[in-house]
């Protein structure tokens, strides 16, 4: 059974209680206005609906532009995020879509991000 929940206050505090008990920032998912969050603690499922669409800056990361739709959906585990959708990076002119996050893979203190293209860039934190 999910973990379902509502507003944005309570689901701002549950994405940043899982990516840190998952082994990640809360910097990874910057979201604002959240309406929804669900997560199946079973098979690591989680759905996060937000009212609007974003863009967002992570300096941690380059300063990359990170875009957000509305709805986010991952499969996450410790130091792992895959079958994203909902998330874009851009790089120079072009926007890829991102598919997976690991973190301290292949060395520690280092993020790796997988476009559906199968293309990685790695950043030190």
């Amino acid at each position: 059974m999910p973990e379902v929940y509502y507003g944005d206050a309570i689901c701002r505090e549950k994405v940043g209680l899982l990516l840190t008990e998952m082994g990640f920032s809360e910097w990874l998912i910057p979201l604002q206005n959240i309406e929804e969050f669900r997560y199946e603690r079973k098979t690591g499922f989680v759905w996060i609906r937000q009212r609007q669409k974003g863009v967002h800056r992570i300096e941690d990361i380059g300063g990359r532009l990170i875009w957000f739709d509305y709805v986010i959906t991952a499969y996450v585990s410790p130091k792992k995020v895959t079958q994203l959708t909902g998330v874009q990076a851009k790089q120079f002119i072009f926007w890829f879509i991102l598919s997976e996050i690991y973190m301290d893979n292949p060395s520690p203190g280092q993020i790796t991000i997988r476009t559906r293209s199968g293309n990685t860039v790695s950043f030190t934190l």
